[in-house]
C-alpha cells in the first residue's frame, strides 16, 4: 500500500538550510494512519496535527509539551512531534522521534521520508541516502520520486563538500600604479614650515610605474560541521616594478580562517602572519587578527560587530614597529543576486618604542560595498570608503602660518574607491580586472596625494 502522496515532500531547487528547515509539507495525512487501538485517544493529538499543519509552531510546542507524557510512543503523535522538531531545527530529537515511529510502524514511509531529510540536515549523508532509497523502493508517485531524486542529488553535492579539499594554484597580474611610493603631489608652495622648504624634495614626489605581480598558493578547506568550516592557506608572492627607483617586494603569508553560520548567527575569525622582503632583505613581520560576529535581524538583513588588530615589527631603517587597531559595526543584506555591506569602524595607529605622536592617529572609517552576480559567470563589486584621521601630536615641521612658531596638528580626509569585475569560465580559471583610486586631502598640503591603480589578473586553481 502506498503511504506517500505528492504533497508530502517539497524541496526548493536552490534552497538554504533555513529553507530546508522551515518548509514542512503537511497538507495530507495519508501515511500518518494509526491503528484502531489508538482511535479513542486521538482528539488531543488531532489538535497538535492541526497546529503543525497550520505551521503555528509556538502553539504546537505548547501542545506537544502538554501531551508528551501521555502520548509519546504512539506513532501518530511521534510523527507530528518530529515534524515540529524539524521546524525548530532540533534535528537530533526529530531523528529520535521518527525512528520511534518506525519501530512500531516500519511501513510508515512518511516518517521514513522525514527521517531521511533529518539525517541530511544533520549532515549524516549515508543514513540519509539509506532512508530515502527505502522510500523510493516503495514505488511512490512520480512527482514525489522526482523530489526525492533532487534531494539525493543535493546530498551527493553536500557529501562532496564535506570532504577536506586541498587546492593549489597561482596568479599572474600586470598593472600600473600611479603613486607606487605613496608620495605627495603638492601644487605650488607648501604650508609654512620651520625648515623653509617651498617644494617637496624628489624622494617625496609620487612615482608612477608599471608592475608585474605573481602569487603561488596552497590551501586546505575542512568542514567542521554543516554550518562551520576551517580554511588554512599559504601564499608566496612577489611584486616587481619597472621603474628602477622602486624596490621589488616579496611576501610569505600563512592564514587560517574559521567560519560558522546557522539560521540566526554567523561569525568569522581570520588570522594571518606575513613576512615581507624589500630587495631580498627582511623588511617586516606582521600578525593580523580579526573577529566579526553577526545576528540576523530580519529577512536578509544581518548586523554585528567587528574587532581587529595588526601588529607589525619592522627592520627597515626609518620605519617604526607598531599596531593598527579597529572596532566597529557592520551590516549586510542580500537580495536578488546582490550583496550590500556597510561598516562603520573606529581606527587607530600606534607606534612602539617611541613617542612620535605626529605619526600616530585615530579615525573613523565608513565603507559601503556592493557585490552582484551577473550573467555568464560574471561577478562585479564596487566599494567606497571615507576615512577621517586626526593625528595625536603637532607635526614636527609645519606651523600654523608663515609668521607663527606654533606647530600645526595634522588632519586627513581619505577616500578610497575600488571596482572589480571577475569572470570564471570554469572552476579552475578566473580573470579579474580591477581599478582602485585613493585621494588624500590633508590640512598640511605636503601630505595630500592621489593614487590610481589599474590591474589585470589571471588565476588558476586545482
Amino acid at each position: 500500500m502506498r503511504l506517500i502522496t505528492s504533497a508530502l515532500v517539497f524541496f526548493m531547487s536552490n534552497g538554504t538550510l533555513a529553507a530546508d528547515v522551515l518548509v514542512v509539507p503537511l497538507s495530507s495525512d495519508a501515511g500518518a494512519q494509526v491503528s484502531s487501538s489508538e482511535g479513542g485517544a486521538q482528539q488531543p493529538i488531532e489538535t497538535l496535527v492541526t497546529l503543525v499543519n497550520a505551521r503555528q509552531w509556538s502553539l504546537a510546542r505548547l501542545m506537544a509539551d502538554e501531551l508528551s507524557d501521555r502520548f509519546e510512543g504512539l506513532p501518530r503523535f511521534d510523527l507530528y512531534l518530529g515534524l515540529l522538531e524539524m521546524a525548530e531545527g532540533d534535528f537530533d530529537r526529530a531523528i529520535f522521534s521518527f525512528e520511534r515511529v518506525l519501530v512500531f510502524a516500519p511501513g510508515q514511509y512518511r516518517a521514513r521520508l522525514e527521517l531521511g531529510r533529518a539525517y541530511y540536515l544533520s549532515a549524516n549523508y549515508q543514513r540519509a541516502r539509506d532512508e530515502l532509497k527505502q522510500v523510493l523502493a516503495s514505488a511512490p508517485p512520480a512527482d514525489v520520486r522526482q523530489n526525492i531524486d533532487r534531494l539525493l542529488a543535493r546530498i551527493e553535492a553536500a557529501a562532496r563538500q564535506a570532504d577536506t579539499k586541498l587546492s593549489f594554484g597561482g596568479t599572474v597580474l600586470g598593472g600600473w600604479d600611479g603613486n607606487a611610493n605613496g608620495g605627495g603631489n603638492a601644487d605650488g608652495q607648501l604650508d609654512a614650515n620651520l625648515t623653509g622648504q617651498s617644494a617637496l624634495d624628489t624622494p617625496s614626489l609620487a612615482l608612477a610605474s608599471p608592475y608585474v605581480q605573481w602569487t603561488l598558493n596552497a590551501s586546505r578547506f575542512t568542514p567542521i560541521s554543516r554550518s562551520a568550516s576551517n580554511r588554512v592557506s599559504v601564499d608566496l608572492s612577489g611584486k616587481d616594478f619597472i621603474a628602477p627607483e622602486l624596490a621589488d617586494a616579496s611576501a610569505l603569508t600563512l592564514a587560517n580562517r574559521l567560519f560558522n553560520q546557522d539560521e540566526r548567527w554567523r561569525s568569522q575569525f581570520p588570522v594571518s602572519v606575513q613576512w615581507s622582503w624589500l630587495e631580498g632583505q627582511l623588511w617586516q613581520t606582521s600578525l593580523d587578527l580579526n573577529l566579526s560576529h553577526q545576528y540576523r535581524l530580519w529577512g536578509p538583513l544581518w548586523a554585528g560587530v567587528k574587532f581587529g588588530t595588526e601588529v607589525t615589527v619592522t627592520s627597515a631603517t626609518g620605519n617604526s614597529s607598531g599596531a593598527n587597531d579597529l572596532a566597529g559595526f557592520l551590516f549586510d543584506a542580500q537580495e536578488r543576486g546582490r550583496v550590500h555591506t556597510f561598516s562603520t569602524v573606529y581606527l587607530q595607529t600606534m607606534l612602539a618604542g617611541q613617542d612620535d605622536g605626529h605619526l600616530e592617529w585615530q579615525g573613523l572609517a565608513n565603507r559601503y560595498q556592493l557585490g552582484w552576480q551577473g550573467p555568464w559567470q560574471m561577478q562585479g563589486s564596487l566599494a567606497v570608503e571615507h576615512q577621517w584621521r586626526h593625528y595625536r601630536a603637532d607635526d614636527l615641521f609645519f606651523t600654523l602660518n608663515s609668521v607663527s612658531t606654533e606647530l600645526k596638528r595634522r588632519q586627513d580626509q581619505v577616500i578610497n574607491l575600488d571596482i572589480q569585475a571577475t569572470w570564471s569560465p570554469t572552476d579552475w580559471l578566473q580573470t579579474r580586472t580591477a581599478l582602485s583610486w585613493q585621494w588624500v586631502n590633508s590640512n598640511i598640503n605636503a601630505y595630500g596625494s592621489d593614487r590610481l591603480t589599474i590591474s589585470q589578473a589571471m588565476s588558476v586553481q586545482f
